[in-house]
């Protein structure tokens, strides 16, 4: 099993942001290709 997330400081502004915008629908493609690229090399012979 992976498990990814983001951690980190989240000013103010960021997480007024957050209660506007669906954050992954910003973040989901980037989490995707990097998931994919894991796949990858895990997969290499």
């Amino acid at each position: 099993m992976i498990k990814w997330a983001m951690h980190g400081p989240c000013p103010v502004m960021m997480k007024v942001m957050g209660l506007f915008v669906n954050m992954d629908s910003l973040l989901g493609k980037d989490f995707q290709v990097g998931l994919n690229n894991l796949k990858t090399v895990t997969e290499k012979k």
